[in-house]
């Protein structure tokens, strides 16, 4: 998601308070943990979380999900400070983008037991990072949280609990990657004038938000509602009672209004980011269309058109440049993997493969999203976006196969066949721009 008005999880005071270091000691190490910590449960809130029912026994509320971003923001400092940069000369949050050397490889087998096969193959910086990171810190982390804070009792493997730690593996490495080098590079030097700005900070949002609740009780209350998500959509769509040309389309707006309001939970339209419409046309309009043959994508490319320059007129949104470019660009993508899934389902029905035994077959089974890395003559090179593992001699039905193109991803289940791969069966195609919304 971009960046909106952000909700802060654990506010500077409180991580000072936590942290046991008055604020003239707190480093740039310091400031980066902070920033992960409620960037990290930012993400899991809006991105993860909001998948789940409420009712589901993993289930976290927003102030248990500032709990465990704690925790995990904690453990990685302490594993930073222990190995990354201390007892490990790799440097690898600074050298994200290098590869491994074969000297560095043989040092790093003794630094930490390491008990994963993929942690001691990796071949760049950021694959023992991301390996490291997993197995002892992460994965240990959720563990324990869901142990000893939820009162769950939680066991090495369980599928849930896997793929939340890829999620928050994702989070890490990204949050690393863009926005930490600038505190990692100088990582010792002190950092109490940020701090200090972010209490200054959050003490004039509370003077803010006192003061917008004094305006709302002298009679405000409409400039609210007609913020609301619902009653913009609902005057989007009167708006357009005169065309006729626009078929089912219309009904695309209202599952973006469920989107908006249930998924991503915002209360007032101007809350709206940019990417959470591309997030919506690239990923959930797939999801829930894919065999509705009265929705024509084109039409759904017009009325968006139509909805964000109602958006820029009515509530000062300005969203037309960025979505210009997103037609041109993404959305011929998103039109031919839409047509190349659809095409594979008319020849693949799910229902033919729950039937099947080969669903039933779940050891042999490889599950993930995988991305066209290239070609190998007829077969594929595919690689998992999540844990950067390759499967090479992979082979895709020969109806879609030759208009697939390198980036593409793949969601579905894998099954070794002979010298090479095969898929069992194929979900979804996605356009390689859908990728950081997909966990």
């Amino acid at each position: 998601m971009a960046e909106q008005s952000r909700k802060i999880y654990i506010s500077a005071r409180e991580f000072i308070d936590s942290w046991e270091k008055e604020i003239y000691e707190l480093t740039n190490l310091d400031y980066f943990i902070f920033s992960l910590i409620n960037e990290l449960a930012l993400e899991l809130e809006k991105n993860f979380f909001t998948r789940f029912s409420s009712t589901d026994a993993l289930y976290l509320h927003s102030e248990e999900i500032g709990i465990l971003s704690f925790n995990m923001g904690d453990s990685t400092q302490s594993f930073l400070d222990k190995n990354c940069f201390s007892s490990c000369n790799m440097n690898c949050p600074l050298q994200l983008n290098e590869d491994v050397s074969s000297t560095e490889s043989m040092l790093r087998q003794g630094m930490i037991a390491l008990n994963s096969q993929e942690g001691s193959r990796c071949h760049t910086k950021e694959e023992c990072l991301y390996a490291d990171l997993l197995n002892y810190v992460v994965l240990d982390s959720l563990l324990d949280f869901y142990n000893y804070e939820m009162g769950l009792v939680m066991e090495d493997g369980n599928m849930v609990l896997t793929r939340m730690a890829e999620f928050i593996m994702d989070i890490i490495i990204s949050f690393t990657k863009n926005k930490g080098q600038k505190w990692l590079q100088n990582r010792d030097e002190n950092a109490s004038d940020l701090f200090e700005r972010h209490i200054q900070s959050e003490q004039l949002d509370w003077q803010n938000d006192a003061n917008l609740l004094d305006d709302d009780l002298e009679g405000d209350e409409w400039k609210l509602e007609q913020s609301k998500p619902v009653y913009v959509i609902e005057s989007f769509l009167s708006s357009l009672s005169h065309r006729n040309d626009l078929g089912e389309a219309p009904r695309i707006i209202d599952r973006f209004n469920e989107f908006i309001t249930d998924f991503l939970e915002l209360e007032r339209i101007e809350e709206l980011a940019y990417d959470d419409i591309e997030e919506f046309l690239t990923i959930v309009v797939n999801h829930e269309f894919l065999m509705d043959e009265q929705i024509n994508l084109d039409l759904v490319a017009d009325l968006f058109e139509s909805f964000i320059d109602y958006l820029e007129y009515n509530y000062n949104l300005n969203f037309k440049e960025a979505f210009k470019r997103f037609r041109q660009t993404v959305f011929p993508h998103i039109l031919r993997t839409f047509r190349l899934i659809r095409r594979y389902n008319q020849r693949h029905p799910y229902v033919d493969y729950l039937l099947s035994a080969s669903h039933l077959d779940e050891d042999e089974i490889t599950e993930g999203f995988f991305k066209v890395h290239r070609q190998q003559k007829a077969k594929f090179v595919l690689q998992d976006i999540h844990l950067s593992t390759e499967y090479a001699g992979v082979h895709v039905d020969e109806s879609i196969a030759w208009e697939l193109q390198t980036g593409d991803i793949l969601h579905g289940q894998l099954k070794k066949r002979n010298k090479g791969w095969e898929f069992v069966h194929l979900e979804m195609i996605y356009p390689e721009n859908a990728r950081p919304y997909l966990f």
